[in-house]
């Protein structure tokens, strides 16, 4: 599958994954506090879900999308071996992004009096967490000291109507661009994309830790796929976006707010390292202050917010 060009965009997986019955439709309206996702972690491992009626919110949500080898292999239209393949071939032969003027992730512009916990359902998973959170969205940042790209998976926590706390883990490129940006004194700015490019996903959730900060991940993600992905200029940001997304927030990481949060599930982690987020240190997490919400119109806009990388994460 070495010269293969995958159809990876965001509706095109969602339609295919329906076609072999890797889709599971939730009949009955659900609450995004707790019931939707112990429902997800109830069918962990099975097809995605998709609750069409979310209690509370116009949109939709579709998660456990790759959570399992089936899933997977529907999504990318291959094989295990031939995703290993395409793995390879994404670092071994990146492709640069390619810049267009027209993007339907911003069909619909938000610039003024926007309260992103009332757009996104997302979900309050579990009763010891802090608040609802974002948990698929693709955060975007382009350093500000070397002018490389980063895409990568962060959990956000719906703060107040225009932010967000960022979830920082040491060793992440995200969080040595951000700090080089805060001793600085300088705004980071940021996009959070939410069902853009399964190429920009997969690459985000699993190929980080195999590059070093000096990769063009939007540009790995165009490797993975076989085909350069479009990105258009942002809307209120210093930065590029994916042209197709349904959703993309807008904003800047600000170099002196932090926010005093409580814990939140995440992805497993050694002992060691759950005592230190214990620690009051690990519970200061820098706000993004959003500016602009952009979404796509038509029927996945309506009927499909987020896939996500890992059974327990939906926004």
């Amino acid at each position: 599958m070495t010269n293969a060009v995958i159809d990876m965009r965001f509706r095109s997986v969602l339609r295919r994954m329906a076609e072999r019955g890797r889709i599971a439709t939730y009949e009955g309206k659900v609450s995004p506090h707790l019931e939707l996702a112990a429902l997800m972690k109830v069918h962990d491992g099975q097809e995605a879900m998709l609750f069409s009626d979310v209690d509370g919110f116009d949109n939709p949500v579709v998660g456990n999308l790759l959570c399992c080898r089936e899933n997977c292999e529907a999504a990318f239209d291959a094989d295990y071996q031939g995703i290993r393949s395409l793995v390879s071939r994404a670092i071994a032969s990146p492709r640069e992004p390619e810049m267009v003027t027209s993007a339907p992730s911003q069909d619909v512009v938000l610039k003024t009096g926007f309260d992103i916990r009332r757009i996104l359902p997302a979900l309050f998973h579990a009763p010891g967490d802090s608040g609802r959170f974002i948990t698929a969205g693709i955060v975007i940042v382009r350093d500000l000291d070397t002018g490389v790209y980063n895409a990568s998976y962060h959990r956000l926590q719906l703060v107040e109507s225009d932010r967000t706390a960022v979830r920082l883990d040491f060793g992440r490129h995200l969080r040595a661009a951000f700090e080089r940006a805060r001793d600085k004194g300088e705004k980071l700015p940021i996009a959070v994309c939410i069902g853009s490019d399964i190429a920009l996903h997969y690459t985000a959730a699993t190929m980080g830790a195999q590059m070093p900060e000096s990769a063009n991940e939007l540009a790995v993600a165009g490797g993975l796929a076989g085909r350069s992905l479009q990105f258009a200029q942002a809307i209120s940001q210093d930065l590029i976006v994916p042209a197709e997304a349904e959703f993309i927030l807008e904003g800047y990481m600000s170099p002196d707010e932090v926010f005093m949060g409580g814990r939140s599930g995440s992805f497993p982690v050694s002992r060691r390292l759950r005592n230190w987020r214990r620690s009051f240190r690990l519970r200061q997490s820098p706000i993004a202050r959003i500016r602009s919400i952009t979404r796509s119109t038509g029927m996945a806009a309506r009927r499909s917010c987020c896939g996500s990388m890992c059974s327990k994460s939906v926004w």
